[in-house]
Order: C-alpha cells, then structure tokens, then sequence
C-alpha cells in the first residue's frame, strides 16, 4: 500500500474510531469503589451435637475479600471460615455413671450475598451458602472400669445461614445471624456407647464483628 492509499485509509479510519468511541461513552469500571476484604469474628450458641441436650458455645473466624458490580445492589463476600464448639455432658447408662466430652470443627467456604435494607442505609439483609468438612473429636468416659473410649471423623457439612449486618464506618461492622447445619451421619461412638444419638440438623444463632479493608 502506498503512502497517498494509506493517509486515505486513516483518514476514514480515524473519524470512525472517534465516533464509535463517542457512542459507547466514558469507560466505566466494572466494579464499585470500597473496601475489597473483610475479616469477622464470630460468638455465640449452637445446638448440641446430641438428640436431647442443651445448648454450648461455638466461635469462630471467617476471612475474606469482598466485590460488587456497580449495576447491582447486592456485595459478595467469598469467604474461608472455621468454627469450633465443644460440648460435655454426663448421666446414668443402664445404672453406670458415664461422662461424655466432644468438640468439633467446621472448616468452609462460603458464598455471602448482601443486599441493602430498604430506607436503613447502613443495614444489609444477607444469605449464605457454604459447603467444607466437619472433623469432630469425642471421648466417652465409662464407669466401674469400662474404661475410656476415643474416636475422631471427619464428615461433609452444608451451611446455610441467614442475617443482618450494620456498617457502623467504612472499616468496622456488627450482625447477627442464625444458620443451619444439615448432616447425614451414620451414629456416632457415643451413639454406641451411651445411646446418645447424634442431632442430624444442628441450629446456631451468634454475633459477628467484623473489620473492613
């Protein structure tokens, strides 16, 4: 192509490239401005792993980073999160004394929608669905020298959580949700030991406070 054939070509070429550009608009970036990781402290109440019992502390940690489209109203929060509670119990097995100790662990990931709460600007509703494992520890302590018995097992868990959180500033927040923990497990050595049949679909309500960057 010549020089004269070239200059004609940018010639058309240019103005073109202009008045697409001008149709299309500012570039606007996908996402919304803000913080882009969170980290939470979780506290409060759980359900107890057997059928029967009462209820026992669970605290826990989630992290991570946090995105919103500029089009939508909802925020994502991807988070990593593990949680513990541990539990005791004690009482009679036909006329022996026995004395139950489990803890357990809860390591997720979980997908966080947030959309705001109408007229409460600085209020979100939230759901959260979250897939990890469960490793739990149990020990059954056993009168007139039964002994003591150990076991350990790891199982899927599925959550599923529902909650509010309020921005108190740009960097700090507090809520509060209630979530569910399905399980299908076989019965557990306590099932087997002291008929203590393990609760298949354990509630939890807890406080989070968490830190905004």
């Amino acid at each position: 192509m010549g020089t004269r054939a070239f200059a004609r070509h940018m010639g058309v070429g240019i103005p073109l490239a202009a008045g697409f550009a001008l149709f299309l608009g500012p570039s606007k970036p996908l996402y919304a401005s803000g913080t882009h990781f969170v980290a939470e402290l979780h506290g409060g109440v759980a359900e107890s792993s057997y059928v029967g019992g009462g209820v026992s502390e669970v605290v826990g940690l989630a992290v991570g980073p946090t995105f919103k489209l500029k089009r939508l109203p909802a925020r994502w929060y991807v988070l990593a999160k593990v949680s513990t509670h541990r539990e005791s119990r004690s009482g009679l097995h036909h006329g022996l004394e026995y004395a139950l100790d489990l803890r357990d662990v809860d390591l997720t990931l979980a997908l966080r929608t947030l959309v705001p709460v109408p007229g409460l600007s600085r209020i979100r509703a939230y759901g959260e669905l979250g897939l990890g494992r469960r490793v739990t520890y149990e020990i059954v302590d056993r009168a007139a020298d039964l002994g003591v018995l150990r076991d350990d097992r790891a199982e899927p868990v599925l959550l599923l959580a529902l909650g509010l959180q309020a921005r108190i500033s740009r960097f700090v927040s507090v809520g509060v949700r209630g979530e569910l923990a399905p399980l299908h497990v076989a019965d557990s050595l306590a099932g087997y030991a002291v008929d203590a049949r393990p609760e298949r679909n354990r509630i939890a309500a807890s406080f989070h406070l968490g830190f905004h960057l």
